[in-house]
């Protein structure tokens, strides 16, 4: 319970997308790391770089808590996938130059 607790107070909130929440989490030193968390699972996306390029993702698991389940880790996926440029300005954005970020609620699937 103190890791959840922990970890409710760190999120820098980015998107919400039919239930699952993606975020950045303030205290993580990893580059690039995107978490999506759906009730009490979550999972991470570690956004990869080659010579400044996106080259691929990876899809890890957060120790102490259950992974997402399939069909909300498919809708974490194809969140991080479409919105790729904008996670990485914003992740940019606050851990650089610790700009305040914006949230959005997406309420349309994502085809």
């Amino acid at each position: 319970m103190t890791q959840q607790l922990t970890l409710t107070n760190q999120k820098i909130k980015i998107y919400e997308y039919f239930g699952v929440e993606v975020f950045f989490m303030a205290s993580d030193f990893q580059a690039l790391v995107v978490y999506g968390e759906f009730q009490d699972k979550l999972s991470k996306i570690m956004i990869h770089l080659e010579n400044g390029v996106y080259s691929h993702i990876s899809i890890l698991q957060v120790e102490g808590y259950e992974p997402l389940e399939e069909r909300e880790l498919e809708k974490f996926s194809k969140l991080v996938g479409y919105n790729l440029s904008e996670i990485i300005r914003s992740w940019i954005d606050n851990f650089v130059y610790h700009k305040q970020i914006s949230f959005e609620k997406i309420l349309k699937p994502i085809l």
